[in-house]
C-alpha cells in the first residue's frame, strides 16, 4: 500500500541529515546478504581513478574519481502544484522512518517485508522535502522550489552490494521548480547511473543502475505529462 498521508511540514535538514537514515538501515542488514560486496581499498581501483597516496609531506592524499553526470530536465505544462500533488500520489506524502524500520528489524528477510509496503506505484517512497522557497525569497527570488529524495533500500542495495560507494547517490533527488509566471513547471534530476558507475565491466552493477534510470525518468515522465 502507498503510504499517502499529509505531510505535516517541509523540513529544512541537510540532504546528509536525510540520506543517514537509510544508508545506516541499508549497511546493518548488509552483513546478512547474499553475495559480495566490491571492495575498493588502498592507493588505487579500477576505472578512471587517479590513485592517492603519501605526498612529500607525509600528508595522505584522497583518491581523485572523475566522473561525468547527466543532468535531465523535464518541462511541463502544468503548475507546480498539480505536479507535486501527482508526485505525491506515486511516492506517499510522508517521510518514511527507515531507522525506526531497521530498529525493528532483526533480520534482512522482516526489514524487506517491513519496508516494501511503503513503496508506491512507481517503486518509490518519500524520505525528505527540502523547501528551498522558504527562504530563497528573502534574497529576492521569487520561485517556488521543492528538493525531493525519494528511493527505495531495496532497490538501492541491488548497487550498494556491489559498490559500497554507490551509497552516495541512492536515495535520488529531483528538484521541483515554479516557473516564473507560475503557470508551468520543471522537474530536473542527475541521472543516477552517471555518477555510480565507473566500471563499466561489471555487469550486474551497470544492470542495477540501468534498472534505477529506467524507474526514475518512468516516475518524472508520468508526473509531468498532462
Amino acid at each position: 500500500m502507498t503510504n499517502d498521508r499529509p505531510n505535516p511540514r517541509l523540513t529544512r535538514r541537510s540532504a546528509f541529515a536525510v540520506a543517514r537514515p537509510l544508508l545506516a538501515s541499508l549497511f546493518a542488514v548488509a552483513s546478512q546478504l547474499p553475495g559480495s560486496v566490491r571492495a575498493q581499498t588502498g592507493g588505487s581501483i579500477s576505472g578512471s581513478v587517479i590513485t592517492g597516496g603519501g605526498g612529500s609531506d607525509g600528508a595522505q592524499r584522497p583518491l581523485e574519481t572523475p566522473f561525468q553526470g547527466r543532468r535531465l530536465t523535464y518541462q511541463s505544462k502544468l503548475p507546480f502544484d498539480v505536479v507535486l500533488a501527482k508526485l505525491y500520489a506515486q511516492i506517499g506524502r510522508r517521510p518514511v522512518d527507515l531507522k525506526k524500520i531497521s530498529d525493528e528489524s532483526p533480520t534482512w528477510d522482516d526489514y524487506k517485508r517491513k519496508v516494501a509496503p511503503y513503496a508506491g506505484p512507481a517503486g518509490f517512497m518519500l524520505f525528505d522535502v527540502l523547501n528551498y522557497g522558504e527562504w530563497i525569497g528573502k534574497a529576492g527570488i521569487d520561485r517556488r522550489e521543492l528538493r525531493i529524495v525519494l528511493g527505495n533500500p531495496l532497490i538501492a542495495i541491488s548497487m550498494i552490494r556491489r559498490d559500497l560507494n554507490a551509497a552516495l547517490f541512492v536515495p535520488v533527488e529531483i528538484l521541483l521548480t515554479d516557473s516564473p509566471g507560475r503557470h508551468a513547471c520543471s522537474v530536473t534530476y542527475v541521472v543516477p547511473s552517471s555518477m555510480m558507475v565507473l566500471d563499466a565491466s561489471d555487469k550486474e552493477l551497470v544492470t542495477a543502475a540501468a534498472e534505477l534510470d529506467a524507474k526514475l525518468a518512468s516516475l518524472v515522465g508520468g508526473v509531468v505529462a498532462l
